[in-house]
């Protein structure tokens, strides 16, 4: 298309009485430069009445420039609002022919989208469902730069890994191969993978150890009531009589709780020599029930 010319008249500058009226003003205004006002009321009404004068003549001068501008804007205005009719034709053969070249690029784009899933397909072959297209695909395939071989190197670097770092996944000896899978196959992040193993491999480390201490814990509890039993056993009393008299003590316990917080109870008891070793079993039983019990003072008789 060849250059626009346009024709139109030189414009000339605005021929006025500048220097005419620029004197007269200077003349004029040269008495106030340097004055002094005063108290004296003549003076203060005439310098009163001379800035009125002054700003009348400042509002006319603006006045003047304003019907200038607009005179001499005017035929500017014409000219500009032809040059936009002009420009609106320009708009709408170039919107006509954007929408047509935008219309023809995705035809293209969608063009190259069906070669890359083809060349997907002869990559892929069986693959498909470990590894579905849209995990492999890239929306810059679709630039004119980019060339169909590259997209070709792209889906084959892709299939090769996957298939290499799935074989290590399904060689280890883990009980936790199929969540280490399961995580790969969201990124195809092989790091990813080998960490959820150490993550949940500690976990379980985790709890085997709570496991473990929960076990000991009631084991003892176990070996403390079968002891406890073997003693009131031998020192005379059964099972039964054993729950009962827990349960029992258990009920004095709570009326002590709620009535008195703690009691010593000093007991003086005489046995003979064949009652020492009962005595030491009951002194032993009280042991494992009471806060503390003492023995204070022993007496030959």
């Amino acid at each position: 298309m060849q250059a626009i010319e346009m024709h139109y008249p030189e414009i000339e500058p605005i021929r006025w009485n500048h220097e005419e009226l620029k004197q007269w003003l200077l003349d004029r205004t040269e008495q106030y430069h340097g004055l002094v006002v005063t108290a004296d009321k003549e003076q203060i009404q005439d310098a009163k009445k001379h800035m009125a004068d002054m700003r009348k003549l400042r509002k006319a001068l603006e006045d003047e420039r304003i019907k200038a501008k607009k005179k001499i804007l005017k035929p500017y205005d014409d000219f500009a609002v032809k040059e936009k009719e002009l420009i609106q034709i320009l708009d709408d053969a170039i919107q006509e022919l954007d929408v047509q070249m935008k219309e023809y690029d995705e035809m293209l784009r969608q063009e190259k989208l069906e070669k890359a899933k083809e060349i997907y397909k002869e990559e892929i072959g069986n693959l498909d469902r470990t590894i579905p297209f849209e995990k492999v695909y890239q929306e810059s395939w679709l630039n004119k730069t980019k060339t169909l071989k590259s997209i070709r190197e792209e889906i084959t670097n892709i299939r090769d890994k996957v298939d290499a770092d799935l074989k290590l996944i399904n060689a280890e000896s883990s009980a936790y191969a199929f969540e280490m899978k399961e995580e790969y196959m969201k990124s195809f992040d092989f790091t990813a993978a080998m960490a959820k193993k150490q993550e949940l491999e500690e976990a379980a480390k985790r709890k085997a150890a709570f496991e473990e201490q929960r076990k000991k814990k009631e084991e003892e509890h176990q070996r403390r009531l079968e002891e406890e039993t073997r003693m009131i056993h031998e020192a005379g009393c059964s099972k039964e009589d054993l729950d009962q008299q827990i349960s029992a003590d258990r009920k004095e316990d709570v009326k002590a709780i709620h009535v008195i917080r703690r009691k010593r109870v000093v007991v003086s008891i005489i046995a003979n020599e064949g009652q020492f070793e009962y005595l030491n079993k009951m002194l032993n039983i009280l042991k494992g029930r009471a806060e503390e019990v003492r023995v204070l003072e022993t007496e030959e008789l």
